[in-house]
């Protein structure tokens, strides 16, 4: 599989089908701070990844009440 971990985009290629906490653990990501993404949807930890599938890997990025009503 191919996973894309941004927000550099650094590409990185894994056997599967694995699930995404193993897929995870293996790139040594804490699930905690990540997002991971297939096709634009989210992927719980229990979900499998085939072989032939893309996926995304976003940071998980908190700036608070204030940022964010300054954006609106």
């Amino acid at each position: 599989m191919r996973v894309i971990v941004l927000p550099d985009r650094t590409e990185k290629e894994l056997s599967g089908p694995m699930r995404v906490d193993r897929i995870l653990s293996e790139l040594r990501m804490n699930p905690e701070t990540v997002l991971v993404l297939r096709s634009g949807a989210l992927l719980t930890p229990d979900q499998k990844v085939n072989d032939d599938e893309e996926i995304e890997i976003w940071p998980v990025i908190s700036g608070g009440r204030e940022r964010f009503r300054d954006a609106m």
